[in-house]
């Protein structure tokens, strides 16, 4: 996929800042661009792990999605309503956990 953007520069800048500011933009850009994976990496990723660790596809879509940064919409409202209650009990899975590790790092036990 290849974008263009085009932007207005001083004129009476030099090449050199134009090519720097140019690279700033295009990294801060890239970092706020969403990620699209195609099907069959996706049903690779599904289909090896799946059979080896007997997973539900809901919860691999949802790994597949946070280790890849992959953004792809879901193929039914079905799907979607799967993925989005997978990616709620995993959120809060983790809040869970960071308080649990919170907790226990600010209690005193006495033996």
């Amino acid at each position: 996929m290849h974008m263009h953007f085009l932007w207005k520069a001083p004129p009476e800048s030099s090449e050199k800042d134009l090519l720097n500011e140019s690279s700033r933009v295009r990294d801060d850009l890239l970092k706020e661009m969403p990620l699209y994976h195609t099907r069959a990496m996706r049903r690779e990723f599904l289909h090896s792990f799946g059979t080896v660790t007997n997973t539900k596809s809901g919860i691999l879509r949802e790994a597949y999605r946070r280790l890849t940064g992959d953004s792809s919409a879901a193929h039914d409202s079905d799907e979607k309503e799967v993925d989005r209650r997978i990616g709620e009990l995993l959120d809060l899975q983790v809040i869970f956990w960071w308080y649990w590790v919170y907790l226990k790092s600010s209690c005193v036990f006495v033996q």
